[in-house]
């Protein structure tokens, strides 16, 4: 629902295709200004809107259209950017899902992880770096140690071009 007494509406709206995006709205009454020129005013009083947005990637600049069109296409803006807004909301949602999943997957590996020389099952984590050869690569590890025979395990964090330290 829209306030009916504003002159100027900006709604960011959706990003999906058919959506409205960036729209800006203004209600006019031709000619009723100063020195002839449009005059904003409410919605309630308004004869015309002019609008402009980007729909598909084309944008529409300075359309004039009755004011039901331009109310029902704000609303319309306004219904896309919260369907864009839930939309990202599930994508975050399902991405922290995905991650925590990820997060039990890897623990469920660390706790049945043994020793390969020995078969001791518990150990001391350390962060390492190795540069490489050049010295323009970091290599990020991390070092599990056996707290029974003193094998050292090393895991690969990725690597780096800038590690700071």
């Amino acid at each position: 629902m829209i306030d009916r007494s504003a002159k100027e509406f900006h709604v960011d709206g959706g990003t999906g295709p058919g959506e409205i995006a960036d729209l800006t709205a203004t209600f006019l009454v031709p000619g009723g200004g100063a020195f002839g020129r449009d005059k904003k005013v409410s919605v309630d009083d308004a004869v015309s809107a002019l609008v402009s947005y980007t729909k598909d990637g084309v944008r529409v600049n300075d359309q004039v259209m009755d004011v039901v069109q331009g109310v029902a296409l704000v609303e319309r803006a306004q219904a896309d950017g919260a369907a864009a807004l839930q939309r990202h909301t599930d994508a975050v949602a399902a991405q922290r899902a995905q991650a925590s999943a990820e997060l039990e997957e890897a623990r469920r590996k660390v706790a049945d992880l043994a020793c390969t020389v020995c078969g001791g099952r518990s150990f001391d984590e350390q962060i390492s770096r190795e540069d490489s050869q050049m010295g323009f690569t970091t290599f990020r590890m991390k070092l599990l140690i056996c707290r029974r025979c003193g094998f050292v395990m090393q895991f690969s964090l990725g690597q780096s071009l800038f590690v700071p330290g």
